[in-house]
């Protein structure tokens, strides 16, 4: 056998070897998203809900793996949730990141207590979300960002903010856990006159640290146990609101300690508008106007402001 015969068929049988393993890859991961999805049906199912949808496909051969479910609809007694178009993926030599995007609308209807029906509408809810996993399946990074987004509320009390411009988050799962942020209705609700019903954006790259204590001894023991919660960058820009900064807290008491750092663009109109509108008494906006004069602007035109959390109190 010459030597260009044994290239070839060297050649040949590396071709082939490659071509199985990719058939291989493709089937476990297929074999991998059908089964999440059918544990993730019947998990809701066993909290009541009903689930129903218009198809659940697996396609991208031979070099992505894509999930496509269409209009699915969670149904329980008190409420339901309606999807547009969900889509997962990953490619094959890539199996522990994975993109999922939802498309298209998505209405949330829900009973209170009380029996009054809250029924809200998204349109549209084009929303992207990265997750970066370990070899064992634990999330380690997720990257989310949302489109434009209008926010109808078809029945029931009108949500407070009905646009949302941007929103994109980064969470960096140290020791396995992520993070959830709330708005207070209370907070929003007064500050609406002054910012209006537009969120333009909300940013944040953030670190949540030592969550498997929280998850096997509970919150309280996590809080004193080396609970922290880390952000190098966060942003919002809500009306005449344009807020950067960062923050690092820890926990003392079930209280957060730590320092926050506040960057402020154009400060000065925005508490002005709140003086308008009665959130803030005129003695005190003289007040942080003379701490303000007293604090140099960056070169992106933003005063930084450091508050010091302690003991439930906030110190500038």
């Amino acid at each position: 056998m010459t030597l260009k015969r044994k290239y070839i068929r060297r050649s040949l049988i590396l071709i082939v070897v490659l071509v199985f393993l990719i058939i291989g890859l493709w089937f476990g991961l297929r074999a991998l998203v059908t089964g999440v999805f059918t544990q993730t049906v019947s998990s809701f199912e066993q909290q009541g809900y009903e689930v129903s949808h218009e198809g659940f496909s697996v396609g991208g051969f031979p070099f992505t793996t894509t999930a496509n479910v269409d209009n699915m609809t969670l149904h329980s007694d008190n409420r339901s949730v309606t999807l547009g178009k969900l889509k997962t993926s990953s490619a094959i030599f890539t199996p522990f990141s994975w993109t999922t995007s939802h498309q298209g609308v998505m209405k949330i209807d829900i009973m209170t207590a009380f029996g009054k029906r809250h029924v809200t509408e998204i349109t549209p809810f084009n929303m992207e979300l990265k997750a970066a996993a370990s070899y064992n399946g634990k999330i380690k990074a997720i990257t989310y960002t949302l489109d434009k987004a209008h926010i109808n509320t078809q029945q029931g009390t009108p949500l407070p903010i009905t646009k949302i411009a941007q929103a994109y988050g980064h969470l960096k799962i140290k020791n396995k856990r992520a993070h959830g942020f709330v708005f207070s209705d209370e907070i929003v609700g007064l500050l609406l006159p002054v910012l209006g019903n537009t969120l333009t954006k909300f940013d944040m790259d953030a670190v949540i640290e030592n969550w498997p204590v929280y998850e096997e001894q509970g919150q309280a023991f996590w809080m004193e146990n080396e609970g922290r919660m880390i952000s190098d960058h966060w942003a919002l820009h809500w009306g005449k609101a344009d807020i950067t900064g960062t923050f690092n807290l820890q926990f003392e008491d079930g209280l957060p300690k730590g320092v926050v750092y506040v960057k402020v663009k154009d400060i000065v109109p925005l508490l002005e508008a709140l003086e308008q509108a009665g959130l803030l008494p005129s003695a005190s906006l003289l007040q942080i106007k003379t701490v303000i004069s007293a604090t140099p602007t960056d070169g992106q035109g933003r005063q930084v402001f450091p508050f010091t959390l302690h003991e439930g109190a906030v110190k500038f």
